[in-house]
C-alpha cells in the first residue's frame, strides 16, 4: 500500500512540474471547497501552493489528507483511496456525490431565520444574566444543529440529484455545519445585547 502511495505521489510531482506556466490548478477538498491555484511541490504530507490570481503571494501549504482530488494540466488525480476491505467507506464515487452535495449547499442554501430566531432566542437568554444567560446558545445550537433540512424543498441546479443517499448526505451536512455556525455567531450577537438589557434593568431596578 505505501508503495504504490508514492509512485501515485510521483506521478503527481511530474503532472505538477511538467504543466505550462499558464495552467490553473484545482484542488478539491472534503469539506466541498475547491481552491483555484497553483502547485508548488507536492511532498509526502503536503502540497504547497500559492493562490492563481496572486503567483507573488507567499506560498500556503494544505495536508494531503484534506484533499480529495487534484486537477492539474486537464487531467484530475484522485487522492482519496478508501479500503475495499471497509464496507463502512465511501467508495470514490460515492465520495463524489457527497463532495458535490456540499457544494451545492454552499452555492444555494442561505437561511434569514436561522439568523433572526438565533439573535432572538440569545437575546432572550441575555435577559437571564451572565451566568444563567451562558446556557441558553449553546443549547440552541446543539438543537438547531440536529435538525437535516427536508431535501424536496432544498434549492440544486439538478432535481434528480435530490434522489441520490450521498448526495443529498453531503448536501445535509453542510446544511447543518451551516446552521450551527450562523446560531453560534448570531445568538452570540443576541446574547450580548439581551446581557446589557439585563445589566441596565438590573441597575435601574
Amino acid at each position: 500500500m505505501a508503495k504504490r502511495f508514492f509512485v501515485f505521489l510521483a506521478a503527481i510531482v511530474l503532472l505538477t512540474g511538467a504543466k505550462s506556466a499558464q495552467s490553473q490548478d484545482v484542488l478539491t477538498l472534503f469539506n466541498g471547497r475547491k481552491i483555484y491555484t497553483k502547485i508548488v511541490e507536492v511532498n509526502s504530507n503536503y502540497v504547497i501552493y500559492k493562490h492563481f490570481t496572486d503567483i507573488k503571494e507567499r506560498n500556503k501549504s494544505i495536508v494531503l489528507a484534506r484533499i480529495f482530488a487534484i486537477e492539474s494540466g486537464g487531467k484530475e488525480e484522485v487522492l482519496y483511496h478508501p479500503d475495499p476491505l471497509d464496507p463502512e467507506l465511501f467508495t470514490v464515487e460515492q465520495m463524489r456525490m457527497f463532495i458535490k452535495g456540499e457544494q451545492e449547499a454552499m452555492r444555494f442554501y442561505d437561511s434569514d431565520a436561522t439568523k433572526i430566531v438565533s439573535v432572538a432566542f440569545g437575546m432572550a437568554s441575555g435577559y437571564f444574566g451572565f451566568f444563567y444567560g451562558l446556557i441558553g446558545p449553546p443549547l440552541f445550537t446543539t438543537i438547531v444543529g440536529s435538525f437535516s433540512p427536508k431535501m424536496s424543498a432544498m434549492k440544486v441546479t439538478d432535481p434528480s440529484l435530490i434522489s441520490d443517499p450521498d448526495f443529498a448526505e453531503g448536501y445535509a451536512k453542510k446544511v447543518r455545519d451551516y446552521k450551527v455556525r450562523k446560531s453560534i455567531l448570531f445568538g452570540g450577537i443576541g446574547y450580548g445585547i439581551g446581557l446589557i438589557g439585563w445589566a441596565v434593568y438590573a441597575k435601574n431596578k
